[in-house]
């Protein structure tokens, strides 16, 4: 999980990652999480998908931008969210703003460390039949998420109040790909899910 290999070709893709949350359940923003050698989660993820030629990759944050920043490689872009409360599809609607619209892109929370090339690939054959694909391990959704270009500029436009983003996304032609990989599932929101994540070999 921790190294990803660089296909032989660039993904014709974009990434938004997002991390505007306050993390207080952890006590400290999601994004400082670390990865069991030591990388942040916020490196990690950013690091895996430029290696592999996803471009842009955007960051969604709120107070912590310029840390953010400082942390990422330089073509990483941050999409500042004023308004946190206003929830995930807020916080992708900023996102959006700043990738290509013509592209699919891959959707991942900053607290779901998951990164897997031959999963992202599979996802990009099936997007140009679909709005929604996502990966699924025992009948359960995964991540990350990918949205279409259509589907992109229906939430860009979305008028609020805004849904909740799970829901709405239900709401759209979706492909559920089966994969062998629990860590689609990873979920790091409470102390206890980081401490057995920081565990696991």
């Amino acid at each position: 999980m921790n190294n990803p290999q660089n296909p032989a070709h660039q993904m014709n893709a974009s990434c938004i990652l997002l991390a505007a949350g306050k993390g207080s359940r952890m006590g400290i923003p999601k994004w400082k999480l670390e990865m069991p050698d030591g990388e942040s989660f916020l490196q990690y993820l950013t690091r895996s998908y430029t290696g592999c030629g996803i471009s842009p990759v955007v960051v969604t944050n709120s107070r912590d931008a310029l840390a953010v920043q400082s942390e990422c490689q330089p073509e990483v872009k941050i999409a500042i969210n004023p308004s946190p409360d206003k929830g995930r599809f807020f916080s992708l609607i900023c996102g959006v703003k700043q990738i290509r619209a013509d592209t699919p892109c891959f959707i991942q929370n900053i607290d779901n460390p998951i990164f897997c090339i031959g999963i992202l690939e599979h996802m990009l054959e099936k997007i140009p039949f679909f709005d929604v694909v996502l990966p699924e391990h025992k009948g359960k959704g995964g991540h990350p998420v990918l949205l279409s270009p259509d589907a992109l500029r229906k939430i860009a436009t979305f008028p609020p109040p805004y849904p909740v983003l799970r829901d709405y996304l239900a709401t759209m032609n979706t492909c559920r790909i089966a994969v062998d990989n629990p860590a689609v599932l990873l979920n790091i929101n409470t102390p206890e899910a980081y401490s057995q994540f920081r565990a696991t070999p």
